[in-house]
């Protein structure tokens, strides 16, 4: 409900109407940016595919796979299986998310697979796009900003400069600050855009809002958001065969209906 001094203000101000665009666009961001994934290497083309919301799974680590490169956690693993011994998320008894390139081969996954298993792990969740409702953000003043963050090749490196980018942003309004940043009870991640948008009008005229846009979107929307599908592998599971150079975006759907029954799973190849 509007309260009736934000009434006023949105009947004379003249950014009003860009005001109220723009706490549209940020509710409707903030209903799907709880399924926002894990960070991925730039370029990686997640398959869309039905599964959960990430909030019931909790992945602590990710194997991404494309067509050259394996990582984990957005660092390369030319040796998976050392990588994952001496990574300490992968000790904590929650889930390893698979992040797998549509144009990756069967291969890999099965590599992929056979590390994950070598060193005692179980629980692992195949990600897959969802499709994001927001439309993207037009051209804006820190447009080139963030084309220099973007060819930032570490990702930590890239993440702490787009970071920046949105504190210069937002610091022209006290109250955007206070409230995109706010610690509070609630552990949800759509409650800091809520918020921001509840105090748009109190902002007046003070933010550039199509420079708001684009780094809120370049933070969280680079990464589409993502379902999973719960996988279970084991050494001695139910053998699930595919010949080598089958693309991933043709063996998720049989990966995904043998990982449906809940039983533990081999992933192999068959034999020419």
């Amino acid at each position: 409900m509007i309260s009736s001094w934000v009434a006023v203000w949105l009947a004379a101000s003249p950014c009003a109407a860009e005001v109220e665009d723009t706490a549209k666009w940020l509710r409707a961001f903030a209903a799907q940016v709880d399924h926002v994934g894990p960070l991925l290497p730039n370029g990686l083309q997640l398959d869309e595919r039905p599964g959960k919301p990430l909030s019931a799974f909790a992945v602590t680590a990710t194997i991404t796979l494309d067509e050259t490169e394996t990582t984990l956690s957005g660092v390369p693993a030319g040796d998976l299986q050392r990588a994952l011994r001496e990574s300490r998320a992968v000790k904590l008894p929650l889930d390893v998310g698979f992040a797998i390139d549509r144009a990756a081969r069967w291969e890999q996954v099965v590599a992929a697979a056979d590390a994950f298993t070598a060193v005692g792990l179980e629980s692992g969740v195949l990600l897959f796009a969802e499709r994001f409702t927001p439309a993207p953000p037009g051209p804006s003043a820190i447009d080139e900003d963030v084309k220099r963050a973007q060819s930032i090749l570490e990702l930590p490196e890239r993440v702490g400069v787009i970071g920046a980018l949105g504190g210069q942003v937002m610091k022209r309004c006290q109250a955007a600050v206070e409230a995109f940043y706010q610690k509070g009870s609630s552990q949800e991640l759509r409650t800091p855009f809520t918020r921001l948008a509840d105090a748009l009008p109190k902002c007046e005229c003070k933010l550039e809002l199509p420079a708001l846009r684009k780094i809120l979107w370049e933070s969280f929307a680079p990464n589409p958001p993502m379902l999973g599908v719960k996988l279970k592998l084991g050494a001695k599971g139910r053998v699930v065969k595919l010949a080598a150079g089958t693309s991933w975006s043709s063996a998720a759907e049989t990966l995904v209906k043998a990982a449906a029954k809940g039983d533990a799973l081999k992933l192999e190849l068959t034999k020419p």
